[in-house]
């Protein structure tokens, strides 16, 4: 190893790699969490205040986006924390909360892209019943029941369940194989669910045929499931491949007890980020309403004139827009009684 000296200190080649590196992954992680506080928030206020965006399709996106705040704004600055100041963590309290934070963030990040996915298989499979049984909110109340679970899985980790010894503060290494084996099986059995429900969603969409831009009615709904499965597909694809390695290298140290790597730890952690930070954008680039809406929150939607009656009942049924392909449905007349002419005496 070459050393460069310098007065009283010697200062190796390793060490000044390691200190420039971490300054790159703190600048990293940074920036991350500014791009997924903003993203995220911007989607959650867009489906809660826009009528518009209000579907069961996009409270799961909404619940997705509150579980990557989660892992921007609670798991990743404890994860800078712990790497910058390893000291902070070597009694049991901090160690423990640490600990939870991080399985509490990946719970809900896997939760939510799974449940996401489950719901457009869920349309795709079973269509009447879907439209007939699930409202905005029956998925509220799911997306609740989800949140409490992760708790309920979690919520061991804090009553006295470790075997802490102030050395490694790595679950793995301090919890109970059967606990931590649960926890696997449990994120597994709701990965493979949504990853099933996935596959399902792509082969029906391989066989959906293509439609005109004038559609009937039942084409119309056709097509805008088409659309919010396509915008789901592209989610999940990429949170797939932003979090399988970190998966993977978690599986093996658990299973296997090896020590983790603290800058491969801290390199997949970024990975991870990723995937919560591109949703933002996946939404925006897919689907027009989502765009106009983030537009319209950042002040830099264009102002026009307000619309008829005709022209927003027909706006509110026919508008999903992916691409920049919009998909119209034929204006049927309505009048109000204000229109109707009056009989003659």
């Amino acid at each position: 190893m070459n050393q460069t000296t310098s007065g009283n200190q010697t200062y190796g080649d390793d060490d000044v790699f390691l200190s420039v590196a971490e300054i790159i992954l703190i600048m990293a992680d940074i920036s991350l969490i500014i791009i997924i506080a903003v993203g995220n928030s911007l989607t959650v206020v867009a489906v809660a205040r826009y009528r518009r965006l209000q579907s069961t399709n996009n409270v799961m996106i909404a619940a997705l986006a509150i579980g990557d705040l989660i892992m921007g704004l609670v798991y990743t600055p404890t994860k800078i924390m712990y790497s910058t100041w390893p000291d902070l963590f070597a009694s049991r309290v901090p160690c423990i909360s640490y600990i939870f934070n991080t399985h509490f963030s990946s719970f809900c990040a896997v939760f939510g892209i799974s449940m996401l996915s489950i719901e457009r298989g869920y349309a795709v499979s079973f269509p009447y019943h879907y439209h007939s049984v699930m409202t905005i909110r029956r998925s509220v109340v799911l997306s609740l029941c989800a949140f409490a679970v992760i708790i309920c899985l979690n919520l061991p980790m804090l009553v006295g369940f470790d075997h802490y010894s102030g050395q490694d503060c790595y679950a793995p290494a301090i919890f109970p194989n059967a606990y931590l084996r649960t926890l696997i099986a449990v994120g597994v059995t709701v990965l493979i669910l949504g990853f099933v429900a996935f596959v399902r969603v792509l082969v029906a969409e391989f066989r959906r045929q293509k439609f005109s831009n004038i559609l009937s009615g039942q084409q119309l709904k056709q097509q805008i499931s088409s659309v919010r499965c396509r915008l789901m597909c592209a989610v999940y694809v990429s949170s797939l491949v932003f979090w399988l390695p970190h998966l993977t290298y978690y599986f093996y140290n658990t299973f296997t007890k090896q020590t983790r790597n603290v800058f491969v730890f801290r390199i997949l952690s970024i990975s991870d980020l990723c995937s919560s930070a591109v949703n933002f954008f996946i939404y925006g680039f897919k689907n027009s309403n989502f765009r106009s809406a983030y537009k319209r929150l950042l002040g830099l939607a264009k102002k026009t004139s307000a619309v008829t009656n005709l022209e927003f009942s027909t706006t509110e049924r026919q508008l999903e827009v992916e691409g920049d392909k919009v998909y119209t449905l034929k204006p049927t007349c309505t009048y109000s009684s204000r229109h109707l002419p009056v009989p003659s005496s």
